[in-house]
């Protein structure tokens, strides 16, 4: 289901991902009418870590002056009513939703479950140039926590340079340097 707004050359739509189904969950999408990236914003996918659920939902408001932002705010549902980390009444990574996408460089090549491969298709047909997964984490990385919390992960060969502007931009605000976020390439 799909809903379209023109706003004076951009425009606001929304629809249903995994319509009629426990993981039934909304998603956003703003074009902004001038060419330039597709950015797609993914949270809740954890369900005890709802600030990237709420922060994805606050982010799913904004608007961008060149290109598309797209936002699916909540995406495992059943585990954000539950508080859970994993798909409810499932265990390690069977229950990991983070577990269920294709890995670069591993066996994994499709999504191992429903909802992992609604999402993945939903990414695929946004054809997006950055995918922004957002997450909580415990400790701050930079202090040598085992978390990967504060941190900004690639799944790229090489840095761009939109990632050290990226990360420069959001530490310019953070006074002790062991709370700066941090970029990792996978």
């Amino acid at each position: 289901m799909v809903f379209a707004t023109p706003l004076h050359g951009q425009e606001r739509s929304n629809g249903l991902l995994a319509e009629g189904t426990p993981f039934e969950t909304a998603w956003h999408a703003y074009d902004s009418g001038v060419p330039g990236p597709t950015v797609l914003v993914t949270g809740g996918i954890h369900g005890n870590e709802p600030a990237g659920a709420r922060a994805a939902a606050q982010i799913a408001s904004w608007t961008v002056a060149r290109g598309r932002l797209i936002v699916v705010p909540r995406c495992n549902p059943p585990a954000l009513a539950e508080r859970t980390r994993r798909l409810p009444g499932l265990e390690g990574d069977a229950g990991d939703l983070n577990r269920h996408f294709p890995r670069r460089g591993d066996a994994v090549d499709a999504p191992v479950s429903e909802q992992a491969d609604r999402i993945w298709t939903f990414v695929l047909d946004s054809e997006p140039d950055v995918l922004l997964d957002l997450h909580e984490g415990y400790g701050v990385r930079a202090a040598g926590s085992k978390s990967v919390g504060s941190s900004v992960l690639t799944a790229r060969d090489e840095d761009q340079d939109h990632q050290q502007v990226m990360l420069a931009a959001i530490n310019s605000e953070i006074d002790d340097p062991m709370l700066s976020l941090i970029h990792i390439s996978e």
